[in-house]
């Protein structure tokens, strides 16, 4: 942003200079995405084996890699479940709110909706700092899974039996 402010006070303000600036930011865009995930999982692998940084981030990109559709999956339909929580939450606490604004203040406030949406909007970033701990919690339980499975193939003592049972079930059908 700083070249292109500097370009743009020297009237270099060209249609090329536009797209090559544009293109820069959507790389370094992928480059901040992709070193949050790298970020995310590399701490994971440090708190559950207590690696370095750099051998945490190196073990927890190659687990990932050798399961990776695992993971997809579980990524997928946990993004879809953090995200029908969010909404869960936030339209509760605006229905909730509104009907108690209207409820207990209707005679003093012009408009309960306004304040059920403030409210509401308030709700969504709480619900989202939560949730984003959950998050957390389902990405480090598979890895610990995966993790698990791929040093103890015979059976782990750390799986319980019905789950171990399960998981068996399902490969067999498979």
């Amino acid at each position: 942003m700083y070249v292109y402010k500097k370009l743009k006070q020297a009237n270099m303000d060209s249609p090329l200079v536009k797209a090559a600036m544009c293109c820069c930011q959507c790389l370094l865009c992928c480059v901040e995405r992709c070193m949050k995930f790298i970020n995310k999982n590399a701490y994971i692998q440090t708190a559950v084996f207590g690696y370095s940084f750099c051998k945490a981030a190196r073990e927890a990109f190659f687990l990932i890699l050798r399961n990776a559709a695992r993971m997809f999956a579980m990524g997928v339909v946990s993004e879809l479940a953090i995200i029908f929580c969010k909404m869960f939450v936030v339209l509760g606490i605006g229905i909730s709110g509104f009907f108690a604004c209207q409820l207990l203040y209707g005679d003093y406030i012009f408009s309960p909706l306004g304040i059920a949406i403030f409210i509401s909007i308030i709700a969504w970033f709480i619900a989202d700092m939560f949730l984003g701990v959950f998050g957390i919690a389902i990405t480090t339980i598979m890895q610990c899974f995966v993790a698990d499975e791929e040093m103890y193939p015979q059976g782990s003592y750390y799986v319980p039996d019905e789950l171990d049972s399960f998981l068996k079930q399902i490969e067999s059908k498979q």
